[in-house]
C-alpha cells in the first residue's frame, strides 16, 4: 500500500554494525545480535522467532546509555524494522523514547539531531508535513545552537582519522533518487557542514507546503554551513555558480587535506567537476578532469585504486558516447577491458558490449559475450544469467528475435536454478502461484484451485506477501464471470493476512484496499461502505489518528459514493480538504489537491459555478513559487537538446 517517499539518514560514522546479514562477534553489543537473529528468522521465514527477537530488541534499547555513540543507530535501526511492518505507531514510539532519553545531551548533539530528522521522516512518510515540521525545524534548531559551541573531544568509540567519505543522504521520491554527499566523519568529529541536508530537506518542506519565504531564509542558513571547500564547491553547483564551484572543486584536487588519508578528497572533488561539466555539456573539460582522476588513481599507490581506476575509465568511455566522440569511446573502452582487474573484467565486457550494440554492430558484442562464456571465465550463476540476457537483447538488436528467446529462455533457467539452490530449505509459495497464472483465463477453476492452495500453504512462505497482489489479481478477474468464487478468494485472503497482523500488517493494509475497490461495481456498493470502514481501523491501528494516509480512505469514500449516485459525495470531498488543510495547511501541495478533488466532485453535481469557485480558491491561495531548481531544469533541458542531436 504504501508509497514510501523515505529519507535514509547514514550521518553518523559507519561502524562495523552488521545489520540484517545474521552474522555475530563477539564483541557485538546485545542489540546487534538481537537485531541480527531477527533478520535471520525473517529471511528464514522463521516470522514468530522474528517478532520475539523483535520485542528483545526494543527491551534491550531501553537500557541502553543515550551517550552511547551508537544509540542513534540502534533506534534507527529497530524503528525501521517496526515502520516496514507497517507499525508506524510503534516506529514513532520508538524514536520518541529515544528523544527522551536523549534529552540529558547537549541540544546540539549529533544524536538528538539525527533522531528528530528521523522522527521528521516518518511523519512525512505518514504524509503529516505539518508534523514532519515540527521535528525538522528542532533539528534545525540545534544546529543553529551548535554552531558556535565549542567542539567536542573525539567520539568514544570512533576509528580516528580512517572514515573514508561517505553518501550522507539519499531522499528517494518515485523514480528520483538525489543522493547528497557529505564529507562524513573524521578524527572523530562531524564535520559541521556534513549536516548541510537537514536545512536543504527543511526549505524544500516548505517550498511544499507554500511559504518561499522561509524556504529561501533556510537555504540562505545552509549556504552560511559551508566552511569547507568542498561545501562551498557544493552549494555553488546547487546555485548554478559554476565558474565558482570549478574553481573550488580545481583547488581541492590540487591539495591534500591532512586529516583525510589517501587520494579521496581529490578524487571526489575530479568526479564532482567532471559530472557539473558533463551536465553542462562541456564535454572536453568533463573529459579531462576525469582523466586527471585516472592519474591521481594510478599515482596514489593504493591496492585498491586499480577497481577505482576501471570504473573511471567506464564513466569516461560513456562520456565520450554521449559527446558523439565514437572513436575515442572505442579506444576507451577497450583500453578498459585491457587494464581491468580479474575482479571488474567482467563489467567492463558487459559496457563495452552494450557500446557494441548500440553502435548498430550487436553481432561484434554478442561473439564478445561468447567468446567469454567459453573462455570459462564465469565463475558465478547470476554471472551466467546476466550474460544470457544481455546476448538476448544483443540478439535482437541485430535482427534476430528467435535467437533473441533462446538467449532468454537460457537466462530464465539459470535464474530459476538458482532460486531452487536458495530456497533448498525454505518454504515458498512461488511455483504454486505461477501454476495458477499460467491456468489464467482459459481454466478459472484450476486457478481458484491453486489460489486457495496457495494461500493454504503461505504462512510459513517466505515469501509469503506475494499472495496478496495476485489473489486481488485473480479476484478481480473472476468477478465479472463467478463473483461467489471471487469473493471467496478475498474473503479467504482476509483472515489469512489478519492472522499476521501481530507480525506485519502491510498486507492487510493493502489487502482490505484492494477488497475496497474489488467491491466497486453495481449490487455491492453497501458492501463497500463496509470495507472502507474496516480499511479506516486497521490504518488507524497501524499508523495512528494523526496519519495523512486517512486521504486514501477519503478519496475511496469521494469514488464510491461517485459510483452509487448518492449525493454523499461532495461532503465527503469537503471532509477531504478539511484533512489537508489539517495536515499541511490551506498553502500547500496536499491542499491544492483537496480543493482539485473538490471542483471535480462540484462539477459532476451540475454546479460549475461552485467548481469554479473551488479553483479559483486554489490559485489564490498558492503563494507565486520561486524557482528554487531553474540550475537542475536548465540541466534537464540541456541533456534534452544533446539527445536530440546524437538521434
Amino acid at each position: 500500500m504504501l508509497r514510501v517517499i523515505a529519507f535514509i539518514l547514514l550521518s553518523l560514522p559507519l561502524a562495523a554494525q552488521d545489520f540484517g546479514q545474521g552474522r555475530a562477534n563477539p564483541q557485538e553489543a546485545p542489540i546487534n545480535v538481537a537485531t541480527n537473529a531477527f533478520w535471520k528468522a525473517q529471511n528464514e521465514g522463521r516470522f514468530a522467532d522474528a517478532v520475539a527477537q523483535r520485542e528483545e530488541a526494543r527491551r534491550l534499547l531501553a537500557k541502553a546509555a543515550p551517550d552511547d555513540p551508537r544509540f542513534a543507530n540502534w533506534v534507527e535501526s529497530l524503528a525501521r524494522i517496526y515502520q516496514n511492518a507497517g507499525m508506524a505507531i510503534d516506529a514513532r514510539a520508538i524514536v520518541e523514547g529515544g528523544l527522551d532519553r536523549a534529552a540529558v545531551l547537549v541540544a546540539s548533539h549529533p544524536a538528538r539531531i539525527a533522531l528528530l530528522n528521523l522522527m521528521s521522516d516518518f511523519w512525512q512518510q505518514d504524509r503529516n508535513p505539518l508534523k514532519s515540521l515540527v521535528y525538522l525545524e528542532k533539528a534545525v534548531a540545534a544546529l543553529e545552537l551548535g554552531k558556535n559551541a565549542p567542539q567536542a573531544g573525539p567520539t568514544p568509540g570512533a576509528a580516528l582519522g580512517n572514515t573514508k567519505w561517505v553518501r550522507s543522504a539519499a531522499f528517494v521520491s518515485g523514480n528520483r533518487v538525489t543522493f547528497l554527499n557529505s564529507p562524513g566523519v573524521y578524527d572523530g568529529q562531524p564535520r559541521a557542514d556534513s549536516q548541510s541536508f537537514v536545512y536543504q530537506r527543511l526549505a524544500d518542506l516548505y517550498r511544499r507546503l507554500g511559504r518561499p519565504d522561509a524556504a529561501r531564509d533556510t537555504l540562505a542558513k545552509m549556504a552560511a554551513l559551508a566552511t569547507t571547500d568542498e561545501a562551498r564547491a557544493s552549494m555553488a553547483e546547487q546555485t548554478g555558480q559554476f565558474e565558482e564551484a570549478a574553481a573550488l572543486y580545481k583547488k581541492i584536487a590540487e591539495t591534500q587535506p591532512v586529516n583525510v588519508p589517501g587520494p579521496w578528497a581529490q578524487v571526489n572533488a575530479l568526479q564532482s567537476l567532471a559530472r557539473m561539466y558533463q551536465n553542462n555539456q562541456e564535454y572536453d573539460k568533463a573529459a579531462a578532469a576525469l582523466n586527471q582522476t585516472i592519474l591521481v588513481l594510478n599515482n596514489s599507490g593504493m591496492t585498491e585504486a586499480g577497481n577505482q581506476v576501471s570504473s573511471v575509465r567506464q564513466n569516461l568511455a560513456h562520456l565520450y558516447q554521449q559527446a558523439g566522440n565514437l572513436e575515442a569511446a572505442e579506444q576507451t573502452y577497450q583500453q578498459s577491458i585491457a587494464q581491468a582487474p580479474a575482479e571488474m573484467r567482467f563489467q567492463m565486457l558487459s559496457g563495452y558490449a552494450t557500446f557494441l550494440g548500440s553502435t548498430k554492430r550487436a553481432g561484434q558484442g554478442e561473439q564478445l559475450l561468447r567468446d567469454y562464456m567459453d573462455s570459462g571465465a564465469i565463475k558465478q550463476p547470476w554471472e551466467e544469467s546476466n550474460v544470457w540476457m544481455m546476448l538476448a537483447q544483443l540478439a535482437r538488436q541485430g535482427g534476430d528475435p528467435k535467437r533473441g528467446d533462446e538467449y532468454q529462455s537460457m537466462a530464465t533457467a539459470k535464474q530459476q536454478a538458482m532460486q531452487t539452490r536458495d530456497n533448498v530449505d525454505r518454504v515458498t509459495i512461488q511455483p504454486l502461484l505461477q501454476k495458477a497464472q499460467a491456468a489464467g483465463a482459459g481454466h478459472p477453476e484450476d486457478a481458484f484451485a491453486l489460489a486457495l492452495e496457495a494461500m493454504r500453504q503461505a504462512t510459513p512462505a517466505n515469501d509469503r506477501e506475494s499472495v496478496v497482489h495476485f489473489v486481488s489479481s485473480l479476484a478481480s478477474s473472476l468477478a465479472n464471470k463467478n463473483f461467489d468464487k471471487a469473493q471467496q478468494l478475498f474473503d479467504r485472503l482476509l483472515v489469512l493476512v489478519d492472522g499476521w497482523m501481530e507480525q506485519t500488517r502491510n498486507p492487510s493494509l493493502t489487502a482490505r484496499q484492494q477488497y475496497v475497490r474489488f467491491l466497486f461495481r453495481p449490487g455491492h456498493w453497501e458492501q463497500a461502505g463496509d470495507a472502507i470502514a474496516s480499511y479506516r481501523e486497521t490504518l488507524i491501528a497501524s499508523h495512528g489518528e494523526g496519519t495523512g494516509w486517512m486521504e486514501e480512505v477519503l478519496n475511496l469514500t469521494v469514488d464510491l459514493e461517485r459510483g452509487r449516485n448518492s449525493g454523499k459525495a461532495l461532503p465527503a470531498a469537503r471532509e477531504l480538504l478539511a484533512l489537508e488543510e489539517s495536515l499541511a495547511g490551506k498553502t500547500s501541495e496536499p491542499c491544492l489537491r483537496g480543493l482539485e478533488v473538490l471542483a471535480n466532485v462540484t462539477e459532476q453535481t451540475d454546479d460549475p459555478a461552485s467548481a469554479l469557485e473551488a479553483r479559483a480558491m486554489g490559485r489564490e491561495l498558492r503563494p507565486p513559487q520561486p524557482d528554487l531548481f531553474h540550475t537542475e531544469l536548465e540541466h534537464i533541458q540541456r541533456r534534452k537538446a544533446a539527445l536530440a542531436q546524437q538521434r
